[in-house]
């Protein structure tokens, strides 16, 4: 029998009341993940197994284009979000009746940063990955942050354990960072510009910077600019450019056509990649209904459409349309239509 593996994660939080205590197939046991979602097809990383140490929409930003939503708890507190032996115990799970991975990805719902024991944590996947690929090529281990906290030192050294970092820098000045992140009161500009700098000249590994363009706020040609002479200074191993593709947290947050995407990639030297849809291996796909709760944990978090849903979870396009229809009806999803494109988001 074929694993079908990690079904995303649940949370204690209000938002995914629906999945508490949903249970986890793999060919042999079922068991509850609270902290680990996917794995995921990424389109740099591969098969993605993430790793959220903070409670859903915890972060330092309120970004106006965030996909899963509005930031419920805006704060710059660093504290012991969850434990970090529960995480690693999750994860000693996976990797024993699982571990087909490429990467250990470090992010999830909200800045996984703020959590104070970020290096015992990332020290722990550093020793599981050890015990468990000693015979195998070893998944990397990457973070996912808006590098909003690399100024503390301690954040830093903790970030620094990772094989890649990657660190959203959508702005040139205060005032675009604010309009586009509406951040915590405490921190500033200037202090996380710095940080990213400092970061880069004692981090080996790869850093890859991903600029989020929005339409009438930072996408015109002079502010581009601005932000690849900062990226020069920053010194990435890749630039990436993003758009707003899926339901923003604000309506106003509005995507920019493919084409000025490519012109503005061209303001950067070398160029910067503008960030496309992930066109892995094709997944062998299966006429069986995927699971319901399945659906639902992916697209609480993750607005999909009927492609992306059947892609992740290897079923045929006509099976997920009619699961997502039965959830339409029950109340339990919601569309959203963003360029065209129809959008299944979970009801809450």
């Amino acid at each position: 029998m074929k694993s079908v593996g990690l079904i995303f994660r649940t949370a204690e939080v209000a938002v995914l009341h629906f999945l508490k205590g949903c249970k986890i197939l793999t060919a042999n046991n079922a068991f509850h993940y609270y902290y680990l979602f996917g794995p995921v097809p990424s389109r740099r990383l591969g098969r993605s197994l993430g790793v959220d140490p903070v409670p859903f929409k915890t972060c330092t930003f309120n970004c106006i284009y965030c996909q899963i939503g509005a930031t419920t708890c805006l704060t710059d507190e660093r504290m012991a979000w969850v434990p970090v032996a529960d995480i690693l115990a999750e994860l000693e799970h996976f990797l024993e009746h699982d571990g087909v991975i490429d990467a250990i990805t470090v992010g999830g719902s909200g800045e996984p940063t703020l959590h104070e024991g970020l290096g015992e944590l990332m020290d722990g996947i550093i020793a599981l990955r050890a015990r468990f690929y000693a015979d195998r090529p070893a998944p990397r281990i990457c973070l996912l942050t808006n590098g909003s906290l690399l100024y503390l030192p301690e954040v830093s050294a903790a970030s620094a354990k990772a094989d890649s970092v990657k660190i959203t820098f959508s702005a040139a000045n205060e005032k675009i960072w604010r309009e586009l992140h509406r951040h915590v009161s405490t921190l500033t500009y200037e202090k996380a510009l710095d940080g990213l700098i400092a970061f880069r000249a004692e981090f080996a590994g790869e850093i890859r910077l991903e600029v989020m363009v929005v339409e009438g706020v930072n996408a015109d040609s002079d502010t581009m600019r601005a932000i690849a002479a900062l990226t020069a200074r920053i010194h990435p191993d890749k630039v990436e450019l993003n758009t707003v593709v899926r339901p923003p947290a604000e309506m106003l947050a509005r995507p920019v056509a493919a084409e000025r995407m490519e012109e503005l990639a061209l303001l950067f030297d070398p160029p910067a990649e503008v960030i496309g849809v992930y066109k892995g291996p094709a997944l062998e796909m299966s006429n069986a209904a995927p699971r319901e709760d399945a659906i639902l944990a992916l697209i609480a978090r993750h607005p999909s459409t009927v492609e992306d849903i059947a892609g992740l979870l290897g079923a045929e396009p006509n099976v997920v349309e009619a699961a997502l229809r039965s959830l339409e009806a029950n109340k339990r999803a919601f569309t959203s239509i963003v360029e065209g494109r129809v959008y299944y988001m979970a009801m809450v």
